[in-house]
């Protein structure tokens, strides 16, 4: 079995895939994924604004997409990322 030994040309190279961006979050939206996170749970939100009405909405077809296996986790995590 051949081993690839990664140096010299390698070093210092990019990757060839770009990367998922860090997203940028206020802490407005922070709390508010927060929330969505309690719902999710069957908790009670702890917010009352405008913004988590139709999160609890998002978060209700999210949570049963990927309970019948229409998206995986993951995937839903990083198409959010994307700007």
């Amino acid at each position: 079995m051949p081993v690839v030994m990664f140096g010299g040309a390698a070093q210092g190279s990019r990757p060839s895939v770009p990367l998922t961006p860090t997203p940028q979050f206020s802490d407005e939206d922070l709390a508010i994924l927060d929330d969505i996170e309690r719902i999710s749970r069957g908790e009670d939100a702890s917010l009352d604004t405008e913004k988590v009405k139709p999160a609890r909405m998002v978060a209700s077809l999210i949570r049963l997409l990927i309970r019948k296996g229409v998206i995986q986790e993951g995937e839903f995590l990083e198409e959010l990322a994307q700007k």
